[in-house]
């Protein structure tokens, strides 16, 4: 599953919001399925916290489906009140 499932819903919120979608490496739509290395969650965290970095996002509203919610959680839990 990727990104385009929430889409239809989602794309409603650009009016009021910045939307940005994107997957988790190895994952939909992302490059990453060949890696040799193991990946885990602490790795999609820091690319979701890069993402933010790079589009100079300070704060947010997150959507994650399934998995997506638990890495959620984590970026909340430990970057949520970081300066």
């Amino acid at each position: 599953m990727d990104q385009f499932v929430l889409r239809p819903w989602l794309d409603t919120l650009v009016t009021t919001h910045r939307v940005v979608y994107f997957d988790f490496s190895g994952n939909g739509r992302a490059a990453g399925h060949n890696r040799q290395e193991p990946v885990g969650m602490d790795v999609w965290v820091q690319e979701v916290v890069d993402v933010m970095d790079e589009l100079s996002i300070g704060g947010a509203t997150i959507l994650g489906h399934s998995f997506g919610g638990s890495i959620n959680e984590l970026i909340s839990a430990v970057h949520c009140c970081a300066e």
